[in-house]
């Protein structure tokens, strides 16, 4: 067993912060901790154990991004927690709702006071909201970045969709659990699908630019994770795939073991058996190309998130690895720590030229699409502008009690707006999850 860090954990029993360690053992990294009242615990993080612990490396020591650093690109409006769907597995339990409902004055002074990050409206169910229509109004005319995040079922309606593009609502988040009947039954979602694959033909007859955001679930629907992609591949209007791994917090405590809990490694995995031919090892190596670029862009970017990109080609989803040259961005990555301490202007010189360097001749045929999801991201995160041919794919777990580790979550990229007790109470989406509603 080898020690990779320290850090601050949580039992998974009483959710009390405890000490804990980041370890390698077995070829496989573990968050281990040993609390007094409820004895010992660990939780596995990656099977690929060397290659995980020289990305944690890079992230912790070589970028040094332990702390709160970083500023947030979007922020999480819980509207309420009011929702026709009551998924067992939820991470916010509907059945014991913490948060109130919003009031349009609510609603307006959260774009006021977080209008410099994009607005994920979402609940519970956001489409339920009475005011729903003149949030993405009111937005619009403040010239602040919205999103939806939405289960779909009120999408299936498409004067309800219609009403939402009058309102200058420009991107949806759709939740869908699996495109197989069979899987949704073992998640008792199946009595939705249908009105979910509606909303999703509505959202494409509209043109209105789509997220589909897949629970995962392990040994229960991890095929999704490819049937998402090829799904986007065909859809000009999905230009992003964005994968939750089922987080053991909210209802799913409940009715799940801890083994069903899945982290954004492992998913990769998944990814990387169905679509590479190269090596896993570039899949880590342009993990950390992409903590450097969130990192010279002042965002916060999480180690709990993994992202890859795809090019959307006729037969198949390309990864953007093959476009490049990774033995060489892994050279320059190896030497990065001599530059960490020197100016943001001379690291992003250094990017630049390493970018440029190592990109294959035929990745010139992406330049336009390239700068142009740079341009879509360099202020705010604005989907409904990335170039149709390029499909992101980002792969989160919430954090929760089984796998805490503070020295990544407070890097956490998602805010969150709540009201409780009457009044909005503003944090990072990692401490809404936890048991107590918010940091004290």
């Amino acid at each position: 067993m080898q020690l990779l860090r320290n850090t601050i954990t949580r039992c998974p029993v009483c959710a009390q912060e405890i000490e804990g360690q980041l370890i390698l053992k077995d070829n496989k990294v573990y968050i281990t901790r040993n609390c007094p009242e409820h004895g010992p615990y660990e939780f596995k993080v990656s099977e690929n154990g060397e290659w995980y612990a020289d990305l944690d490396n890079f992230y912790v020591n070589v970028l040094k991004r332990g702390g709160v650093k970083g500023r947030i690109t979007n922020s999480w409006i819980v509207t309420g927690q009011q929702c026709q769907m009551d998924c067992n597995y939820c991470s916010l339990d509907v059945n014991k709702p913490r948060f109130e409902k919003m009031t349009l004055e609510d609603l307006e002074n959260t774009i006021s006071e977080l209008k410099t990050s994009k607005l994920t409206l979402s609940g519970g169910e956001a489409t339920m909201h009475p005011h729903i229509f003149d949030f993405f109004r009111i937005a619009d005319e403040k010239k602040v970045t919205t999103s939806l995040a939405t289960n779909g079922v009120k999408l299936a309606d498409m004067e309800f969709c219609r009403k939402l593009v009058e309102s200058k609502l420009k991107e949806v988040r759709l939740s869908i659990e699996s495109f197989d009947r069979e899987q949704t039954k073992k998640l008792n979602t199946d009595q939705f699908l249908d009105a979910k694959l509606l909303a999703l033909k509505n959202l494409e007859e509209l043109g209105v630019v789509t997220i589909i955001s897949p629970t995962i679930f392990r040994n229960i629907n991890e095929d999704q994770l490819a049937a998402c992609i090829e799904f986007a591949r065909i859809k000009s209007n999905i230009r992003e795939v964005s994968v939750n791994g089922f987080a053991w917090v909210g209802s799913g405590k409940k009715l799940y073991d801890t083994s069903s809990m899945i982290m954004p490694d492992e998913m990769m995995d998944i990814v990387h058996a169905r679509f590479f031919s190269e090596d896993r090892k570039d899949i880590y190596i342009f993990q950390k190309y992409m903590h450097l670029l969130m990192q010279l862009c002042n965002f916060r970017f999480c180690l709990h998130n993994q992202a890859m990109f795809f090019i959307k080609g006729k037969k198949r989803a390309i990864p953007i690895t093959e476009y490049l040259n990774m033995k060489r961005i892994d050279k320059y990555l190896k030497r990065w720590d001599k530059h960490t301490g020197k100016s943001n202007f001379h690291q992003w010189l250094l990017f630049v030229k390493m970018s440029l360097f190592s990109m294959k001749f035929k990745s010139l045929s992406l330049s336009f699409q390239l700068a142009s999801l740079f341009i879509a991201n360099i202020f705010q995160i604005k989907i409904h502008q990335y170039p149709s041919k390029i499909l992101p794919v980002l792969l989160n777990t919430n954090c929760g009690t089984l796998n805490a580790d503070k020295t990544i979550e407070d890097q956490c990229n998602s805010g969150c707006m709540v009201k409780v007790n009457g009044k909005l109470h503003k944090d990072i989406a990692t401490y809404v999850l936890y048991p107590t509603s918010h940091r004290k």
